[in-house]
């Protein structure tokens, strides 16, 4: 089993931009990056995740951990530099880690230290479709060391195209932890928003979190009910009486399709 870390994302919201949006079709830095191994007899899986996304100024990251059982997720701060990544997070005893690779053909080829390991671990995080982990080795999760309230990681999208080249919708990310399902939220207006992160309060198929707006500050309730073909959700703005209704498929790809 690998070293404890600390809370992270796996989450990775591939954006290939739609144009007018500043970012190169086709970029070889925005995907889902994993390197997991899973075993089926303990359903033990250690590794990790890392979806980059790019947001205004830079890019960031959804990493989530393998630990044995899935680690909460994270947002991260991603430097790029040519064909150089690195980023850095707390593990779970509050010391700071460090990956720093390099893009390569088939994904990232880097390391993982942190202060007081005797050597820097080596990771080869292989490119993939949507999440690595959830949507193809656990695709029911049923054989994870968690015991999920909601089965139903994956990614869902109502993303279009405006006729000014903006995009207009959003993308929500699901995945279970140790510690309860996680969601990252993603809305665009014209342009992709940045990552938002949150805690599920489930009740069954039903779940509900809260999050503020990065551009008015207003406060928004985010009520979904989920099957395994969509999420049915309800926006509504705190104070106000209206509300929005979207239907969010189920993505088989994030947004952008790696």
């Amino acid at each position: 089993m690998n070293r404890i870390f600390a809370p992270m994302a796996l989450l990775c919201l591939c954006i290939l931009a739609a144009p007018g949006l500043g970012f190169a079709s086709g970029s070889d830095v925005i995907g889902t990056f994993a390197d997991y191994r899973y075993t089926p007899e303990s359903g033990d899986v250690n590794g990790l995740e890392l979806r980059i996304v790019p947001v205004s100024g830079g890019y960031q990251g959804i990493l989530q951990v393998f630990d044995g059982e899935p680690l909460e997720l994270a947002l991260v701060n991603v430097a790029i530099d040519g064909s150089r990544i690195s980023f850095s997070f707390e593990s779970v005893s509050g010391y700071l880690l460090r990956f720093q690779g390099n893009f390569v053909a088939e994904g990232i080829r880097g390391t993982l230290n942190g202060d007081g390991w005797d050597k820097p671990e080596p990771y080869f995080l292989k490119r993939g479709t949507g999440s690595v982990i959830w949507d193809r080795l656990l695709s029911d999760a049923s054989g994870v060391n968690v015991k999920p309230e909601i089965v139903l990681p994956g990614t869902y999208a109502e993303i279009g195209v405006s006729p000014d080249g903006g995009l207009r919708g959003m993308e929500l990310y699901i995945v279970n932890t140790q510690k309860g399902p996680q969601a990252v939220l993603r809305r665009f207006d014209g342009a992709p928003g940045r990552p938002v992160l949150a805690n599920l309060d489930t009740h069954g198929t039903r779940f509900t979190f809260s999050f503020t707006d990065e551009r008015d500050g207003r406060r928004w309730t985010f009520l979904g009910m989920a099957s395994r073909e969509r999420v049915v959700a309800e926006l509504r703005v705190k104070g106000a009486k209206e509300s929005t209704i979207h239907i969010l498929p189920r993505q088989k790809a994030a947004f952008g399709g790696s």
